[in-house]
């Protein structure tokens, strides 16, 4: 009964050896077994949103930098920065940019900054591709492009001779690409005639001299870019007749300038202004 026993378990032993030498290559080779790729860090995701696509120029754009899912990450700030150094939006054809998020690690300066939300006038119409590009180490790695129409159809710039909302005020109209170069409108009724002056804004601080340049030049250029050349100019003698035709005439005003559309006459004026005596330059307006 013994030897029957030790002969079981011989037999046992030796169909176990049998299998586990099925797992055995004799040409095995460490250094040629393949090595398990350490996962790449997938680039956070982002997307370009606005609450309207087609808006009139002076119109207020609202956009805002959502996630891959249109959700707000205002408090996810580390996964952006995981993933870039910079998020810079930009509308192509338009000078300028807006950096929205900015992530400064180096030379004993931390700091990580995101703009979510931002407001834009565009002031000229027309189909725009608006994107954001993300930047890693000076290279951009990922963008969101959004079109927007831009349309003209108002009176004058955002306005309609019938409107009565903010008459009396000054209202900027925030230019996110070039502070350099926003704008500002005053609308008011006098004597039952509706009138919009336009002005250039002094984000510079240059003195009154070179700012009145400065006005005279830009909004020269933007009348032309909207209506093209002016129908009279300084040299004109038609210039001055043509301004008498106004409701709204300042004694000191100089015309420089004179167009004309289907819903406005528009002038070019230099003048001193009354409160500060100093020369001043801006576009007025009435209906035609």
């Amino acid at each position: 009964m013994k030897h029957l026993i030790y002969a079981i378990l011989a037999l046992l032993l030796l169909a176990s050896c049998s299998k586990d030498s099925e797992w055995i290559d004799s040409d095995y080779d460490e250094a040629e077994e393949p090595k398990e790729e350490m996962p790449v860090q997938e680039i956070f995701r982002f997307k370009l949103s606005a609450k309207k696509t087609v808006l009139n120029i002076f119109d207020l754009a609202e956009l805002s930098i959502l996630d891959s899912k249109g959700v707000s990450f205002i408090f996810r700030l580390h996964e952006l920065a995981s993933s870039y150094d910079s998020i810079v939006w930009q509308v192509k054809g338009l000078d300028g940019r807006l950096r929205i998020f900015n992530n400064r690690n180096g030379s004993g300066i931390s700091e990580t900054t995101l703009t979510s939300n931002w407001g834009h006038c565009f002031y000229l119409p027309g189909n725009h591709e608006a994107y954001l590009h993300g930047y890693k180490g000076n290279k951009m790695i990922y963008g969101d492009t959004l079109r927007m129409e831009v349309t003209d159809t108002k009176s004058f710039l955002g306005r309609n001779w019938s409107d009565t909302n903010d008459l009396g005020e000054n209202i900027g109209h925030n230019n996110a690409l070039n502070e350099h170069f926003s704008l500002a409108t005053l609308a008011n009724v006098y004597d039952g005639t509706p009138a919009i002056n336009l002005r250039l804004i002094n984000s510079g601080n240059l003195d009154q001299i070179a700012f009145t340049r400065k006005s005279k030049k830009e909004l020269y250029a933007y009348m032309v870019q909207l209506y093209g050349k002016p129908i009279y100019e300084k040299d004109s003698p038609d210039l001055v007749a043509q301004y008498s035709t106004f409701a709204v005439r300042s004694p000191k005003a100089v015309p420089l300038a004179y167009w004309a559309t289907g819903k406005a006459k528009i002038i070019l004026l230099r003048e001193e202004d009354p409160e500060w005596r100093d020369l001043i330059c801006y576009i007025h307006t009435e209906p035609v």
